[in-house]
């Protein structure tokens, strides 16, 4: 859960700072560290009223902090639910609140991965090796497209302006327990396909992967989020089999009170060609009809 921040917080966010900073195996005397501890926590408090937390179960796992410049000061998560979609509900409360976000930092893969998925652009490198990001609020923002695994094709995706690939990775959230209706596993699919989440989302579903699990994590986060919404699906073809057919149904009944749209491949495939043929244009035809259906959201 996001929520503003609290002086009486203070302690709880600045253990979490601690333990990363520990984490990083930074060489420092501890006189240099109760110095430097000090600082963050004035500046925490300075910028009290632009900082941010994610909690769980009223435990605080996460913070950002940004100043009166919008630069972001600071962005931490606890480390056992790093990797897990936290940061970016962090960067999208400030983006509710802010017209521009802009971050600095050492060049540093991880970093720069993070800020280009949550949509910053580069926009200086110093001769040091110091990046700076930038988030600026577009009216014409890019809607995000969500679809799980290889479901879809990220680089055609991304070659639409108006599309920002968001992949769920399910084989890799199951790589250890393949059990998808574990406590664990569920609260790990939740958080990635809320992080994903903005005013405007589209959801690619294929009938072949259909899951009855995944649907009501999508629509339990639909009910509280309320963005605009639009389900996004291929009709089977006829040699994809009855099973197919019966996963489309349950797909159209599990999300009758939501705008559906069926994408008819056929419909775009010349006549008199091979099914592998097919197979090829199919990914190509799917994206193009995603695109359309973007531009009148």
């Amino acid at each position: 859960m996001i929520k503003k921040f609290k002086d009486a917080d203070i302690d709880d966010v600045m253990n979490i700072w601690k333990k990363a900073y520990m984490d990083g195996k930074n060489k420092i005397s501890n006189e240099d560290f109760a110095k430097m501890y000090t600082d963050v926590r004035d500046i925490l408090m300075d910028n009290s009223s632009d900082t941010i937390l994610y909690t769980e179960d009223n435990e605080i796992e996460g913070f950002v902090v940004i100043d009166n410049c919008e630069k972001i000061i600071a962005i931490y998560v606890n480390d056992k639910i790093r990797r897990e979609g936290i940061g970016s509900k962090l960067i999208d409360a400030c983006k509710k609140k802010h017209k521009k976000l802009i971050a600095t930092f050492k060049g540093n893969n991880m970093y720069m991965k993070f800020f280009e998925k949550n949509d910053f652009e580069i926009k200086s490198k110093s001769e040091d090796g110091e990046y700076t990001y930038q988030w600026e609020y577009d009216r014409e923002k890019k809607i995000n497209l969500i679809y799980f695994d290889s479901d879809l094709d990220e680089k055609l995706i991304n070659k639409n302006g108006r599309l920002s690939a968001k992949k769920i990775e399910l084989k890799e959230i199951l790589k250890e327990d393949k059990n998808l209706s574990s406590v664990k596993n569920y609260v790990k699919i939740k958080r990635n396909i809320e992080s994903a989440f903005e005013t405007k989302v589209l959801i690619y579903l294929t009938c072949a992967n259909y899951n009855e699990v995944i649907n009501e994590i999508i629509k339990e986060i639909i009910r509280v989020e309320k963005p605009k919404i639009a389900i996004i699906v291929s009709e089977p073809l006829i040699a994809e089999g009855t099973k197919i057919d019966e996963n489309l149904k349950k797909i159209e009944q599990s999300y009758k009170d939501y705008t559906l749209h069926k994408i008819d491949i056929l419909d775009n495939i010349k006549k008199d060609v091979s099914i592998n043929e097919i197979m090829n244009e199919k990914m190509g035809i799917i994206i193009s009809e995603i695109e359309k259906i973007a531009e009148n959201m």
